[in-house]
């Protein structure tokens, strides 16, 4: 028994340590899904003159309204031994933000060469912990505001002015007065952003082209601790394509080099870049998402490369991705997209089963149209999830849903009518069946398991689909 209790204790602590939440399973589990992969890099540095060198675009040169956010980790006290410069343009006609010398752990906001333009209490900041800092100038209030978790701590009237030049260098960190800790999702704007902007963005990745957002980098380059020499420079994610140069930076291992960051990769399934897991996993992280076509990514699926599928993110909390859709007289067949309900065809079998690995409930439904549902049922035990996940073609095996004639498994009843996931004559010739009528003519589709049911034939018109989340 000691053994037991002391694998299972090592078990769990190898769980905390990699930060996994573990999938939600109906029922079971409420935690929200969030894998491994969508955790962005950062950018370690060391303290040691390794610094990022953006260039001296014009587009730098900021005299009015703006904003500068970042992610940060301090590896030391801040301000203890100089200016610890964290976002730096030309001293000291420019702008700089970072930690003050001769504080702990206070940040400064620092325009023009004046040193007290705004300046936050000591302990602001906290060593070996994840936070988000932001400061915003707005020009037309002669106000700079500052933030930390995207709560305001610090609210200073400035009347001066931002000189400018227009070619001077933009670094991350600084040769000489250089950042000991690790760097996330640095964004500067041209625009001052509310409180509410930067509460509701700071722990997404953004898309790069949102308004007044000038340059913008994520890390989201390399191997996290690995071997990166190959790498030299940082990306800008927007269209100025202000990318930076790593300089003095090790690229090997845990420091002076690419780690694990903070920021939660942009998967609203919008884009082929932004794909989602699943339909259930954007709903969770998008609220807002609408019916239709989204792009999904998995390792199973076409080599990982993403894909479109159709998502119903209204009925029973949304998150459902179509399998199937057939009916109306006609025989559906394979497709690599199911565009729409009123879209006939069924999925591939690699991707059903790859798909069925990350759900949990299935969902069949029918009606007179493709657009209107009489019928909904949803599943009670695991038997449906099963058969989706199965590799079996045996007759009655696990591929087939009637699973040896036992259909309790899906029954929807609407007044007189009960219905069943059935075929009309002989058994279910393995997976594949569930989808298609192969070369019948009354196919493999919701049948009353005996004419009395007062159900529908798939031959009489009836539309058919099946759900997973």
């Amino acid at each position: 028994m000691k053994y037991f209790i002391t694998g299972l204790f090592f078990w769990i602590c190898s769980l905390a340590s990699a930060q996994i939440i573990l999938p939600a399973y109906h029922g079971v589990f409420n935690s929200k899904y969030i894998d491994e992969g969508t955790i962005s890099n950062a950018l370690d540095f060391i303290g040691n003159n390794d610094f990022v060198d953006c260039g001296t675009n014009s587009k730098f040169n900021i005299t009015s309204s703006m904003t500068i956010e970042l992610w940060i980790k301090p590896n030391r006290d801040m301000g203890v031994f100089g200016w610890d410069r964290l976002v730096h343009r030309n001293w000291p006609t420019g702008y700089f933000f970072g930690g003050k010398a001769g504080s702990t752990n206070a940040i400064a906001v620092v325009l023009s060469g004046d040193l007290g333009a705004a300046v936050t209490p000591n302990n602001t900041v906290v060593v070996g912990v994840w936070q988000h800092i932001a400061f915003v100038f707005d020009d037309p209030a002669d106000d700079i505001k500052i933030y930390k978790d995207g709560n305001l701590i610090s609210d200073t009237h400035w009347t001066g002015t931002i000189a400018g030049q227009s070619n001077s260098q933009l670094t991350l960190s600084q040769n000489g007065e250089s950042f000991d800790g690790t760097m996330e999702d640095v964004r500067i704007w041209n625009v001052a952003r509310t409180q509410n902007q930067i509460q509701t963005n700071m722990n997404n990745e953004l898309m790069g082209n949102e308004t007044g957002l000038i340059a913008y980098y994520t890390f989201n380059q390399g191997i996290a601790g690995g071997n990166n020499t190959a790498i030299t420079t940082v990306i800008d994610k927007t269209a100025n394509a202000l990318n930076g140069t790593l300089t003095s930076f090790s690229l090997s291992g845990s420091t002076s080099n690419f780690v694990k960051g903070k920021v939660i990769k942009l998967k609203d399934g919008l884009t082929s870049a932004t794909a989602g897991t699943s339909a259930l996993q954007i709903k969770q992280d998008y609220p807002s998402s609408t019916d239709g076509l989204y792009w999904i990514a998995n390792s199973n699926i076409n080599a990982g490369a993403a894909f479109q599928i159709y998502a119903d993110m209204t009925t029973d909390g949304g998150g459902w991705m179509l399998l199937n859709a057939s009916g109306g007289n006609l025989a559906s067949s394979e497709v690599s997209i199911v565009s729409s309900i009123n879209s006939l065809g069924y999925l591939p079998r690699t991707t059903v089963i790859a798909l069925a690995k990350i759900s949990t409930i299935v969902q069949l439904r029918s009606g007179p149209s493709s657009n209107k549902i009489q019928n909904v049922t949803t599943s009670t035990d695991s038997k449906p999830i099963i058969s989706l996940r199965s590799t079996d073609f045996s007759n009655n095996g696990q591929g087939t849903w009637h699973y040896n004639a036992t259909y309790s498994s899906f029954v929807a009843s609407s007044g007189s009518s009960t219905w069943y996931w059935h075929i009309t004559t002989g058994v279910a010739n393995g997976w594949p069946n569930m989808y298609h009528s192969n070369g019948r003519a009354d196919g493999v589709h919701w049948l009353p398991t005996y004419s009395a049911a007062g159900g529908r034939l798939w031959a009489s018109g009836d539309y058919y689909s099946t759900w997973i989340k």
